[in-house]
């Protein structure tokens, strides 16, 4: 349990303290605490140049909501982009595709 030399695993009175969460509750490898870094959203890419982007994946939970299945809300933090340049930077990122791209400016900096 603790690693030093001179005695046996079963007589250590070292107390198992996680690495991960740094508890004495329970081991790594079976630690079922939710840590701070695993709640981040996963970045996806550049929709202009600078620009980055978070994806947030949602379960649907209805039918109304199969609707907005293929929306997203995108607040642009730094710069200035318009409707069309998104279109035309999410068409590019894609790659060919039937796909048509439709962005709509819902308020200053928000599409």
């Amino acid at each position: 349990r603790c690693g030093k030399v001179g005695h046996r695993p079963e007589d250590c009175v070292t107390p198992i303290v996680c690495s991960r969460c740094k508890e004495g509750r329970s081991q790594s490898r079976v630690c079922s605490t939710c840590m701070p870094w695993e709640h981040l959203a996963p970045f996806c890419g550049l929709a202009a140049a600078g620009q980055g982007f978070h994806g947030i994946p949602s379960r649907d939970q209805d039918e109304e909501s199969k609707d907005m299945a293929n929306c997203a809300l995108i607040t642009i933090t730094k710069g200035m982009l318009t409707a069309r340049q998104l279109e035309v930077e999410f068409k590019t990122q894609a790659g060919p595709s039937t796909w048509r791209w439709y962005a709509k400016k819902m308020a200053e900096n928000k599409f």
